[in-house]
This record gives structure tokens, sequence and C-alpha cells, in this order.
């Protein structure tokens, strides 16, 4: 709850009730981390910078991408 308060002051006093225009400075916020960040960037401003992943989701890609290969290499194989 802290750092919505202090987040919300300095939106208000420095960026006019705004959020920054950029992810080093989104950064500077307190509780708002890389991963936010991003999110943030390419939700209000449309600008992809980099990936706010869930490291669930990318843990759920390799799954799939390793189920994959693996019904590749049994179809090369003959199995």
């Amino acid at each position: 709850m802290n750092y919505i308060k202090k987040t919300t002051q300095i939106l208000h006093d420095e960026y006019n009730g705004d959020i920054p225009d950029s992810v080093e400075k989104l950064c500077k916020l307190p509780g708002v981390g890389p991963k936010m960040a991003h999110l943030c960037m390419k939700t209000a401003w449309g600008v992809l910078t980099g990936i706010g992943e869930c490291g669930k989701l990318v843990t759920v890609c390799v799954f799939v991408l390793i189920s994959v290969q693996e019904i590749l290499l049994n179809q090369e194989m003959g199995n």
C-alpha cells in the first residue's frame, strides 16, 4: 500500500497525473520493475520496448516446445 501512495504522489507531482514515457523512468517509481515497465509502455504508449513475460508462461512454452520436438523426432524415426 505504501508503494501505491508514493507512486501516485510522484505521478501527480512530476508527471501531471500521467505515467512516464520510458522504461527507465517507470522503473524509478516505487514498486515498478522492468516487467511492469515494459507492459505499461506497450499498453499506455503502444511502444514495444521489451518483453514483460510471465515466468509461468515461459515454462509452459518450453514444455510445449519440448513436446513438439519429441513428436517430430518420433515421426522421423517411424514410431
